[in-house]
């Protein structure tokens, strides 16, 4: 799970938090792959209330959306620290121009997914290609997507207030415009079977089940654990 850590550019170092009853949801299963690093999965389970993120296992080392009260739990275990992602508006301007378009390939991968067709698009900023992205329009996989876009949206927040402490020649226009200005861009297709990002990342679905009963253990929060933001640490 501190790929995910990775991924949302922060480092991980109260009072419980649970769910009330058991709740159906639908889960997925993707294999990833980044350079120099050996394959992993990473499991993703929602319900109409969270989205739990995690490397398959049942344990304290997860990223947890609460999709009503639009926040983020990033669950360290080595730690034992929760890291507090809430919702705040993007009020960063681009530090640099942005041009973004959308083209559709004609190599979807695969071609269809159970009975739906797959379209492929590839997400081009400032004429470079930052993302692939092998996408289905319809069915049951459109729950999780919501999901997602939903998280994204409110790691936005998060993600400008780094990127306005960042110095600029360190700044990229494709992490720019996807993880702050246009960070479910990648949805707007529909959820995304396959992913191959500009740093040589991939995901790819491998399992999926709908209608499975959830145990509320899944969305609990350890009630032993220091939690903290990044406001706290950085005196914001």
């Amino acid at each position: 799970m501190s790929r995910w850590a990775l991924l949302i550019c922060l480092v991980l170092a109260g009072a419980g938090y649970a769910a009330d009853g058991p709740q159906r949801g639908l889960k997925v299963v993707f294999d990833e792959t980044e350079p120099g690093l050996e394959p992993f999965p990473t499991r993703m389970i929602v319900t109409d209330a969270f989205l739990r993120v995690d490397s398959g296992q049942d344990d304290n080392e997860f990223l947890l959306f609460d999709r009503k009260a639009k926040v983020i739990y990033n669950v360290s275990a080595f730690n034992r620290a929760i890291l507090v992602i809430r919702n705040q508006p993007v009020k960063l301007e681009p530090p640099m121009a942005l041009a973004s378009h959308r083209e559709e390939l004609r190599d979807p991968q695969p071609a269809h997914w159970r009975e739906y067709p797959v379209q492929a698009h590839a997400y081009i900023t400032n004429d470079k290609v930052c993302w692939r992205v092998d996408s289905v329009a319809e069915g049951p996989l459109l729950a999780l997507r919501d999901a997602l876009v939903e998280f994204h949206r409110v790691l936005a927040g998060e993600q400008a207030a780094i990127a306005a402490d960042t110095p600029p020649e360190f700044q990229q226009a494709c992490d720019l415009e996807h993880n702050v200005f246009r960070p479910d861009w990648y949805l707007a297709a529909g959820f995304p079977l396959r992913r191959d990002d500009l740093s040589g990342r991939v995901r790819v679905l491998r399992e999926f089940e709908e209608g499975i009963e959830v145990s509320p253990a899944l969305f609990a929060l350890p009630a032993q654990f220091q939690r903290f933001s990044r406001e706290q640490m950085t005196g914001d």
